[in-house]
């Protein structure tokens, strides 16, 4: 018995110490896999500290540089400007809280101005109406060799070596100023237009250099409806060159006038329109001559355009009523006039370069053409009825893209007119004009232009005088 119980009791002993020696185990185990564990989280903790220590320096970098930033431009503000906080009222809500209105701690959504529907627009509140203020400052400067009277624009009918001498011009008439309302209300295009430069007639250049505002366009449209001030019908703007000089080449109809019009597009490649526009009869006459004309119609217009991949091709007449008085007796005759005008991107050269060509004839138009509107090309009194005076013009013009920023267009024009009073000797024949230019944008907003101009004009006598230009500008659009 007492073997046995000394078995037993060994036996238990065992027991308990093979327990001891498992559970001290596995407690060492256990923690050897929590240290292991808190070690990697203190990993963590440590290398997120670092992380946010970096923040906190870059964010504190960056504030700096906008301070210095800030400073920098408020030093550099010109003194003359001051910029005054603008207070917009909030107007609360006043109803409570309902499914009509839910606006309580918002704005209503007809009082907030947000992007408009079409680029660079806003809304205006409470209306379904998008619109954009644009325009843009623009400098010139124009330096003349001496044989041109006019310091503006390039009017080769101008040139006249008797009176006119070297000249230098800067100025900043040519700056404008748009608003441009459009809205698509049940799909029916709406659109109100509006644009002034500085090209009036009063202004000095003594000491304040002003000038007055001139009435560029004033139009609307509903659908194909268009009525108000824009160019005129017989006019192509979309087949002019870009060029500095705004009425170059010669041989272009550069006319805005008010009128009215219906242009429809019959499909993707069609668009056909009709235009009455306001008449103004310029018929010759001689200084301190008590003759004046009749305007007793308006100018007629019609066109058909074709719009194909990359250009497009347009075609148009113009029929015209002239009239004239001298107070005792009144003459009346009819002019008409063509025109036929193409654009065409050139792709196999580059993808923007393109060429553009007009020609443009009939008899009393001459109006329409800013070379020589003022003239008396229309139309000349006679003995016994009013005489109608044609003119024929033709332009051309290539244009390439050197890079993205860089860009020139060569131009070439010519009119030619019938002579207004009998001998032939000191009477205008043809003017001509060439233009070589090149345009940079540093910055899409920001344009620099040069540009060299070429004059010539032709007297039937056989005489000739020309002139040269240089002109350039400096344009900041917004």
């Amino acid at each position: 018995m007492e073997t046995k119980s000394t078995v037993r009791a060994t036996i238990l002993v065992l027991r308990c110490s093979l327990l001891i020696v498992g559970a001290a185990t596995v407690s060492a185990s256990a923690e050897l896999d929590l240290g292991g564990r808190l070690s990697a989280l203190e990993a963590k903790i440590s290398a997120t500290q670092a992380e946010l220590e970096s923040l906190q320096t870059e964010f504190h970098e960056l504030r700096a540089a906008l301070v210095l930033e800030t400073s920098k431009a408020q030093s550099n503000a010109s003194p003359e400007i001051k910029v005054r906080e603008v207070v917009v009222p909030v107007v609360a809500v006043q109803s409570p809280a309902s499914e009509e209105n839910p606006f309580i701690g918002r704005f209503p959504d007809d009082t907030v101005v947000t992007a408009g529907d079409w680029p660079h627009s806003i809304t205006i509140p409470g209306t379904e109406l998008s619109m954009r203020i644009g325009g843009f400052a623009q400098v010139d400067l124009i330096a003349d060799g001496g044989d041109l009277a006019t310091p503006d624009l390039f009017l080769v009918r101008a040139i006249d070596t008797q009176t006119a001498r070297d000249e230098f011009l800067a100025t900043s008439r040519a700056t404008r100023i748009n608003i441009d309302v459009r809205s698509e209300a049940d799909g029916v295009p709406f659109r109100v237009f509006a644009e002034a430069d500085f090209r009036g007639a009063t202004g000095n250049e003594l000491v304040s250099n002003s000038t007055s505002l001139r009435l560029r366009h004033a139009f609307g449209q509903f659908g194909d409806f268009y009525a108000g001030q824009w160019w005129s019908a017989f006019t192509n703007v979309q087949a002019f060159p870009e060029t500095v000089d705004v009425i170059s080449p010669l041989g272009k109809p550069v006319t805005r006038q008010a009128g009215v019009r219906y242009a429809p597009w019959l499909n993707e490649n069609w668009r056909v329109g009709v235009s009455l526009e306001n008449p103004e009869a310029d018929v010759f006459r001689l200084p301190d001559d008590p003759q004046d004309s009749l305007d007793s119609g308006p100018d007629l217009v019609v066109f058909a355009r074709f719009q194909h991949d990359g250009g497009h091709l347009r075609a148009a007449l113009l029929g015209r009523k002239l009239g004239w008085t001298d107070g005792e007796r009144e003459e009346e005759a009819f002019g008409y006039g063509f025109g036929f005008t193409l654009r065409q991107q050139l792709p196999w050269i580059e993808s923007r370069d393109n060429i553009v060509f007009g020609l443009y004839g009939g008899e009393g138009i001459g109006r329409y053409f800013v070379n020589l509107a003022g003239g008396g090309f229309d139309a000349l009194p006679s003995a016994d009825d009013l005489e109608t005076l044609w003119v024929l013009g033709s332009y051309g013009g290539f244009q390439h893209w050197w890079s993205e920023q860089w860009r020139s267009t060569f131009t070439l024009g010519t009119l030619a007119v019938e002579s207004q009073l009998g001998p032939a000797d000191s009477q205008l024949e043809r003017v001509s004009s060439a233009s070589a230019n090149l345009f940079w944008n540093p910055h899409p907003r920001v344009t620099f232009g040069g540009e060299l101009l070429f004059g010539l004009r032709e007297d039937r006598d056989g005489e000739e005088e020309s002139a040269l230009r240089a002109h350039f500008l400096s344009r900041f659009n917004f």
